[in-house]
């Protein structure tokens, strides 16, 4: 999707670190406005007491459409030096659309393209409850056309049942992704960031 970025009505950078994004009408239903909040370039916006890192300039968004609410964070993305490697904490969000909510928060280890780790899931979705130091592994698989964009599938087995997740992650930088769900009748979003 190609998203025209015009600043107060101007192709120009945000006036008094205010913007917005208008979306052309199509394919993102009754999203077309989006506010943007531009945030000072040496701050990390999904770890603000990381202070050894510069990010690049970022911002806040919100929507500003009346049948639509949401928000969430524009990154600039960093040229990364390599694949994943060390450990990092996690957290995410899914919602799935025949039994409702999943949260997990948990730690990874990262090492020449293979994930494995432990989470904590809160499971409203198959309705297993909590689900403490769920284990789980897999590999990310590099998109060869869209550089900085990793694929996972992952499997966490909750009591009896098994929540199958398709994970997009898209590296932010050596330190940070950032998470989506794409599975059929499934969404969501999270965050990956190196532990210090």
């Amino acid at each position: 999707m190609n998203i025209p970025i015009i600043f107060n009505n101007a192709p120009a950078a945000p006036v008094n670190g205010y913007g917005r994004i208008t979306i052309a009408p199509g394919g993102t239903q009754d999203i077309s406005v989006i506010a943007l909040y531009a945030v000072d370039p040496s701050l990390n916006i999904l770890d603000p007491n990381d202070t050894t890192t510069s990010h690049g300039p970022g911002a806040l968004l919100t929507d500003l459409d009346q049948k639509v609410n949401g928000s969430g964070v524009l990154l600039t993305q960093q040229v990364a030096t390599g694949p994943a490697q060390g450990n990092f904490a996690l957290n995410g969000h899914i919602i799935t659309a025949a039994n409702g909510e999943a949260d997990f928060v948990g730690q990874a280890a990262a090492n020449a393209g293979s994930l494995s780790g432990n989470v904590d899931v809160n499971d409203f979705a198959s309705g297993t409850g909590q689900n403490p130091a769920v284990a789980f592994s897999g590999t990310l698989t590099a998109d060869t056309a869209h550089g900085g964009r990793f694929t996972i599938p992952v499997n966490l087995k909750l009591a009896n049942n098994q929540l199958p997740l398709n994970l997009v992650f898209y590296q932010v930088s050596d330190s940070q992704f950032v998470m989506v769900e794409a599975g059929t009748g499934t969404s969501g979003t999270g965050t990956m960031q190196k532990q210090q």
